[in-house]
C-alpha cells in the first residue's frame, strides 16, 4: 500500500510538473511568436524606410535627369537660334554691301544728307574708302564743300563731325545693323 501511495503520490508530482512544463512551454511559444512578430514589425518598418529612401533617391535622380535633359535641349536650341540669327545677319550684311554696289545707293546717300536738319558746316565726313569719289559728288552736287576722310566703315554711309559744333552723327550701315542686331538680342530671348 505504501507503494500505492507512493505511485499515486510520485503520479501526482509527475501530473503537476506536466502541468507546469507544460505552461512553460506555452509562454515560451507565446515569447517567441511574440519576439518574432516584433522583429517581423521593426524588420518590414526598416523594410519601408529602405525602399522610401531607395524610391527618393530614385526620384531625386529622374528629376535631375529632367532638369539636365531640359538644360541641353533648351541649349541646342538656343545655339540653332543663334547660328539662324548670325545666317540672317550676315545674308543683311551681303544685301546691304550688294545695296551699296547699286546705282540707288547715290540716291540713298543723297537722301540722308537732305533729310538731317543740322548744318553741315565746320565739320567732316567719314566714309569707306570705296565711296570717298562718290560721296564728294554728292556733297558738290549739295553745294557743301566739307572735307572727305576715308575710315574704317566696312559697308558704307557716313559719319559726320563738327568739334566746333559739338556734333557726331554716325549714319553708317554698320551702326544701323549693329543696333539692329543689338536689338534683336536684347528682345529674341535667345538667353538662358
Amino acid at each position: 500500500m505504501i507503494n500505492l501511495v507512493n505511485k499515486n503520490y510520485i503520479d501526482d508530482v509527475n501530473a503537476q510538473a506536466n502541468q507546469v512544463i507544460e505552461q512553460i512551454n506555452k509562454e515560451i511559444e507565446t515569447y517567441e511568436k511574440d519576439e518574432i512578430n516584433a522583429f517581423k514589425a521593426s524588420l518590414e518598418k526598416e523594410i519601408e524606410v529602405y525602399y522610401d529612401g531607395e524610391l527618393n533617391d530614385l526620384k531625386l535622380q529622374a528629376q535631375i535627369k529632367i532638369s539636365q535633359d531640359k538644360l541641353e535641349s533648351k541649349r541646342a536650341l538656343l545655339k540653332l537660334r543663334a547660328d539662324l540669327a548670325d545666317k540672317l545677319f550676315a545674308e543683311t550684311e551681303k544685301r546691304l554691301v550688294d545695296f551699296t554696289q547699286s546705282s540707288d545707293y547715290r540716291e540713298y546717300l543723297k537722301k540722308k544728307l537732305q533729310a538731317k536738319q543740322i548744318s553741315f558746316k565746320n565739320g567732316y565726313f567719314e566714309v569707306k574708302e570705296a565711296d570717298v569719289k562718290l560721296f564728294s559728288a554728292i556733297l558738290k552736287e549739295l553745294k557743301l564743300d566739307n572735307e572727305v576722310k576715308s575710315s574704317d566703315i566696312k559697308i558704307g554711309g557716313f559719319r559726320f563731325t563738327s568739334l566746333v559744333d559739338h556734333i557726331q552723327l554716325n549714319d553708317t550701315l554698320d551702326a544701323s545693323l549693329l543696333e539692329q542686331e543689338s536689338w534683336f538680342m536684347d528682345h529674341s530671348g535667345f538667353i538662358l
